[in-house]
């Protein structure tokens, strides 16, 4: 996880610049965050949120994180088509992502 956590903190970096150039500003914020195993505790989900503050003028950029693993990361096998229905009214509720895969 070491690696995609650079892979954030330049991913926010990159969002605040883009939008600090597009609009003119020399004050900035941002935020991203990311789910996937917890850097210690494996088998546990996580999500690590980061936000930016970047001052142009004074040169500063301030990074904080946040490290949960109270997420509503879920997996489950579903064979029914009820059960189905019901997840996805369920992550509609939440305005949540849900990512399925089908296997034979």
């Amino acid at each position: 996880m070491f690696e995609s956590r650079i892979l954030l903190i330049e991913t926010v970096r990159s969002k605040c610049l883009i939008a600090m150039e597009k609009y003119g500003y020399d004050l900035g914020l941002a935020n991203e965050s990311s789910f996937g195993p917890h850097p210690t505790l494996y088998f546990v989900p996580a999500d690590e949120e980061i936000m930016i503050f970047i001052d142009k003028k004074l040169k500063l950029e301030i990074t904080v994180k946040k490290l949960t693993t109270n997420t509503n990361y879920c997996g489950k096998s579903i064979v029914s088509t009820k059960e189905l229905k019901y997840i996805i009214v369920k992550i509609k509720r939440t305005s949540k992502t849900i990512m399925i895969k089908y296997e034979l």
